[in-house]
């Protein structure tokens, strides 16, 4: 796993997909698919879109580049007045080739969604919106199991958003009624949510399935570098100052926190970049890329002893 300096950018790890077309008023072979801010020339999509979603209204995508240059591209709308999620997967030397685009995951909701929506505004008050882009958010796919949390839109503002936990015997929904919602992909599959509704930063786990694991109200939320270890902790490493930190999300407290030092005497405006090479046990191993405001690069390897913090310089 690669994380750079200007990703902290992206503003509480994900955030949303960009908007392809709209609709008006009428750890084993489990692959994790995060969800990330695409700017990139949303035509490139289109061959693949007339052909194959031209009968999806609201549609809106996401995309995430896996490892092998294997690119996942997450599509969702409405189809005939039902929630629409597909996932397809490509090798980015075939982008242009869909016979080789692999639908990897199809759902459509057997329930009706109106585009007419009521929202919430607090204190019993109500506003109508019309759903104009429905955001597939924070998707992982294990298989032919997924979870998800679609976002629908009108007006510019979030009206609700709609948690998905698809299983080969079941699928639980759970529609929250919250503009404020923000979600991550968790531990095994799980989603991790955060509401600020109420001014007060709730938390809750779910778990793969849908049932509630457990809820929180830490001060923060998981960046685009924390990597779950568990349910409840994860580790994460600030690529400003090479500090690796657990926190244990259940408790909202940091666990621990460890400021690397490389074995240069770089200046401080250098620019750094850690690469997670090895993490099949609790020590891992990372690579970091230094940069001198004048081009002069440099790298070193370290490992962390997830357990305890304990950081050595190889």
């Amino acid at each position: 796993m690669k994380t750079t300096f200007k990703q902290f950018n992206f503003l509480f790890f994900i955030l949303f997909s960009i908007v392809i077309t709209g609709c008006g008023k009428d750890d084993k072979d489990e692959q994790e698919v995060i969800s990330i801010i695409d700017n990139g020339n949303l035509s490139e999509y289109k061959g693949y879109i007339d052909n194959n979603l031209y009968d999806i209204e609201c549609l809106a995508h996401n995309m995430a580049v896996g490892d092998k240059n294997i690119k996942t591209v997450t599509f969702s709308g409405l189809k005939n007045n039902h929630l629409y999620l597909r996932s397809v997967q490509f090798d980015t030397l075939y982008r242009n080739d869909y016979s080789k685009w692999k639908t990897v995951i199809e759902w459509e909701d057997t329930e009706i969604t109106a585009k007419e929506q009521k929202m919430h505004l607090g204190y019993g008050n109500y506003e109508t919106f019309f759903i104009e882009k429905v955001y597939p958010y924070a998707v992982y796919i294990d298989n032919v199991n997924f979870s998800s949390m679609l976002r629908l839109n009108g007006d510019s503002r979030i009206i609700k958003s709609l948690l998905i936990f698809k299983n080969a015997d079941s699928i639980k929904k759970r529609l929250i009624d919250d503009y404020s919602l923000n979600a991550v992909t968790w531990y095994h599959g799980s989603i991790l949510t955060r509401s600020s509704q109420s001014y007060t930063t709730n938390f809750c786990c779910y778990s793969a399935k849908g049932d509630t694991i457990y809820t929180s109200t830490p001060n923060s939320f998981p960046d685009a570098n924390a990597i779950p270890i568990s349910y409840e902790e994860s580790i994460s490493v600030n690529n400003y100052d090479l500090t690796i930190t657990k926190y244990n999300w259940k408790e909202g407290k940091q666990v621990w926190s460890v400021k690397v030092v490389s074995p240069y005497n770089e200046p401080s405006n250098s620019k750094y970049t850690s690469t997670l090479l090895d993490k099949s046990t609790n020590i891992w191993k990372y690579k970091v890329d230094i940069v001198y405001y004048d081009g002069t690069k440099k790298d070193f390897m370290f490992t962390v002893n997830v357990n305890d913090g304990k950081v050595s310089i190889l």
